[in-house]
């Protein structure tokens, strides 16, 4: 099923487990895509190690990269509408994908399913006629709830990347609100 919507842009909506993520997801991804992926970061992170790091990592005399980050200040939610028409030139004009941790916060354990999701990304994969691929991260976290949200998978194991079925637009705008 991903076949059908490899090499175009997509919404990869997925949990978010820890910080490393944000990076490797988009890297691996953009390779397996061939469609460069922006990812939704949280402002905290522009001048935390992420925001430095990805800066580092995508600089080059004389190689132009298109941008890799756009920060979300989550004490401003207006700000999101800036940030969708940002998303919309994004997935039309440039043609790249869009990757979003749906609930906008580390997790603290495992098997917690996503317990919001705000309608907005399903009405900007309407809008803009982008499939939404459902991603799940697993395996950074121990089972017990941990006090703090880690940079790195706990032991600095391996963690796994599952896409899940691309939901295609048109099966997106003949549910009601609610059922999407």
């Amino acid at each position: 099923a991903f076949e059908a919507v490899r090499q175009q842009p997509v919404l990869f909506l997925g949990n978010h487990q820890v910080q490393i993520e944000s990076m490797l997801f988009p890297m691996v991804t953009t390779a397996l895509t061939g469609v460069h992926i922006v990812t939704i970061a949280s402002e905290e992170h522009r001048n935390g190690w992420v925001g430095p790091l990805s800066g580092f990592s995508y600089k080059y005399p004389g190689v132009s990269y298109p941008r890799v980050i756009i920060y979300f200040d989550q004490q401003d939610p207006k700000s999101m509408f800036g940030i969708l028409e940002q998303l919309k030139q994004e997935l039309k004009v440039q043609g790249h994908s869009v990757f979003v941790h749906v609930e906008g916060q580390l997790g603290l354990a495992c098997r917690r399913p996503i317990r919001r999701l705000s309608s907005v990304f399903l009405d900007l994969a309407v809008e803009m006629s982008v499939p939404i691929v459902p991603v799940r991260l697993a395996g950074a976290l121990p089972t017990g709830a941990l006090e703090e949200p880690l940079d790195f998978p706990l032991g600095f194991t391996s963690q796994d990347y599952y896409l899940g079925k691309p939901i295609m637009p048109e099966q997106l705008s003949k549910l009601p609100l609610g059922r999407r």
